[in-house]
């Protein structure tokens, strides 16, 4: 069962104050769950995943994305993130969109509102996830979009320092690194994209997905810059 925690959100100033204040050492993490949106009535997966300087990344199977450093008042979070809402390609930021997101963490659920101006757009309702923090070497590997049809047109090698390079089927190559957090299972995410539009220095998060019951281990990443956001994820066979 869910549990709803909802903090209405504040004004905009209020949010400026509070941008120095401790991160609380209960968002950190993982989150798990659904999206409601108001205007449709429908749901959508969620995952929000909260590095430990306060980074958050928030995105939905519907397509909603959104990053940006969050604000603590204690367990209360607030943030004012960049994001596609709003926007026609839903790879670009869209400046002109204003979200305020905010919520309240206990030790395994949040709920978030995610505000425009000063209509509530979505509702997330969000569990901690339990999964163990990866290590470094966790990473390292070869990682594909298919990889029970792996093309060499869609690939990431990771090294076991965390060095990525890897290209995809727009022709874009990727050289960055990923660097493993020793607490939680979110690591950050560098990225320099070249030789194709998105071309530009990407800041991010990264994650690993592994099911024992299957053949199957994945890594989810999130990263974007002040014009677009990616939101994505590989797979290799172990």
């Amino acid at each position: 069962m869910i549990v709803k925690l909802i903090k209405t959100a504040v004004p905009l100033s209020a949010v400026i104050v509070l941008s120095g204040c401790q991160i609380s050492s209960k968002a950190p993490g993982v989150w798990y769950g659904v999206a409601y949106d108001q205007e449709s009535g429908g749901y959508s997966e969620v995952a929000m995943f909260v590095t430990e300087a306060g980074e958050t990344r928030i995105s939905t199977t519907a397509g909603l994305n959104m990053a940006g450093l969050s604000a603590f008042d204690g367990d209360i979070l607030y943030s004012l993130p960049s994001s596609n809402y709003g926007s026609e390609d839903p790879l670009k930021i869209n400046p002109q969109a204003k979200l305020l997101i905010s919520g309240e963490f206990s030790d395994a659920a949040v709920t978030i509102e995610v505000m425009d101006k000063e209509s509530t757009i979505q509702k997330l309702d969000l569990v901690k996830s339990s999964d163990a923090a990866a290590t470094q070497g966790d990473y390292a590997g070869i990682w594909y979009a298919n990889p029970h049809n792996p093309s060499p047109d869609y690939t990431w090698s990771i090294d076991d320092s965390g060095n990525i390079t890897g290209n995809d089927e727009s022709g874009c190559q990727y050289h960055g690194t990923v660097s493993a957090s020793s607490a939680i299972n979110v690591a950050d995410l560098s990225l320099v994209i070249s030789e194709c539009d998105y071309s530009g220095f990407y800041l991010g998060v990264m994650s690993l997905f592994n099911d024992p019951s299957s053949d199957r281990v994945g890594i989810f990443y999130n990263y974007s810059n002040h014009e677009n956001i990616f939101v994505n994820g590989l797979e290799k066979i172990l």
